[in-house]
């Protein structure tokens, strides 16, 4: 068996501290990453893990697909506790979305080359049927690229990879800082935007994805979803990109460490695939 696993300790509210408070130490508010990411894993890491013992009680040997954020941070703690779990986030599968879009060809005729920690990631490689095409994309592309990225159009054909857009957060962390000082917050966005949404899903006669849900995130999340509960359930042995122990693939980390990569998915689990030498990523 299978579950899903998405929550938020403390609401909107808690997001709403952890985007705000570290600005007045002049760090960028995030809650994922930075200070305010730690807060949110100190939140939530105990309760998923209670959650994931009632689990095991009920399911022995279920498997545990955690989208809790930060999912590195608990991901790590839900195999730290002896929990079959791997992590999935929908930043990877977006970017194979965007380039599959910019070439006109079908998704899953595109692989991707990523590498790194949940949210901090690089594109090193996309691959259309084999072919490397990464260069075309930035060479014809770098525009559509970088406006998601929220980086510079030169700075990703310099750089020759597709940064995680939460990596704009230090990038240019002084200028981020910035702007989020007098910003609305994302949480206070997200909390009137789920108001919205709950009034609409109120009406019995709704029967269409109502167009605000778009301005919610997570889009590709469930195709993920399904893709990875699938293979795990099959065994089929393709290749996703999920949260899963470094084992070596990354050098200069632990091999206990959880890592954001490519890897195989069986009935015993995801095991990463090898990764190209990532010296320009930490030189």
């Amino acid at each position: 068996s299978i579950v899903l696993l998405q929550l938020r300790v403390g609401g909107q509210a808690a997001r709403r501290v952890d985007e705000t408070l570290p600005l007045e130490c002049g760090c960028v508010g995030q809650e994922t990453t930075g200070a305010g990411g730690l807060a949110k894993a100190l939140r939530t890491v105990p309760v998923v893990l209670d959650i994931a013992g009632r689990v095991a009680a009920r399911s022995p040997g279920a498997w545990i697909v955690d989208f809790t954020n930060p999912v590195g941070i608990v991901t790590r703690a839900l195999l730290d506790a002896g929990h079959r779990a791997v992590g999935l986030c929908n930043v990877a599968i977006g970017v194979q979305r965007r380039a599959a879009a910019l070439l006109d060809v079908p998704p899953e005729r595109i692989a991707l080359g990523h590498a790194g920690l949940n949210h901090l990631t690089w594109v090193r490689s996309v691959r259309l049927d084999g072919r490397e095409v990464l260069p075309e994309l930035l060479d014809r592309h770098a525009g559509d690229l970088a406006a998601a990225a929220g980086l510079p159009a030169a700075f990703l054909r310099t750089l020759g990879a597709v940064p995680s857009y939460y990596l704009r957060y230090y990038y240019e962390h002084d200028r981020v800082v910035a702007e989020q000082r007098g910003a609305t917050t994302r949480a206070e966005e997200v909390a009137a935007l789920e108001r919205d949404l709950l009034a609409l899903y109120a009406d019995p006669a709704l029967d269409t994805k109502p167009a605000r849900l778009d301005e919610r995130g997570g889009a590709f999340y469930s195709e993920a979803a399904v893709q990875l509960a699938a293979s795990l359930l099959s065994g089929r042995g393709d290749a996703q990109v999920v949260n899963v122990r470094n084992r070596g693939t990354l050098p200069f980390l632990d091999d206990r460490a959880v890592i954001e990569a490519p890897a195989r998915i069986t009935a015993s689990g995801a095991v990463p695939l090898p990764v190209p030498p990532v010296e320009p990523l930490y030189a």
